[in-house]
């Protein structure tokens, strides 16, 4: 049940503004080995100004970190805060 709930968020979250943004604007920086500073979300809790090297991209072209323990940790265009 939770997970359906975290996924009816989640849509949400993907079909706002806020994520149209972050494609526009970080879309192209995102390469394998750069730092990625974010925030995120989960139904534990969430956080911010969280720092991760770009492990891997999925193929919709969304970063992937080891973070928490999950070796390929998805983050969403609206989560993104910087790439350097």
């Amino acid at each position: 049940m939770r997970h359906l709930i975290v996924e009816k968020i989640m849509d949400k979250r993907r079909s706002s503004t806020a994520e149209a943004e972050g494609i526009s604007n970080f879309k192209n920086k995102i390469e394998i080995g750069k730092t990625i500073e974010f925030s995120w979300w989960s139904m534990y809790g969430s956080g911010s100004n969280v720092k991760r090297i770009i492990k891997d991209v999925t193929h919709d072209g969304k970063p992937l970190v080891r973070f928490q323990g999950w070796g390929s940790w998805q983050i969403e265009f609206h989560e993104i805060n910087d790439i350097y």
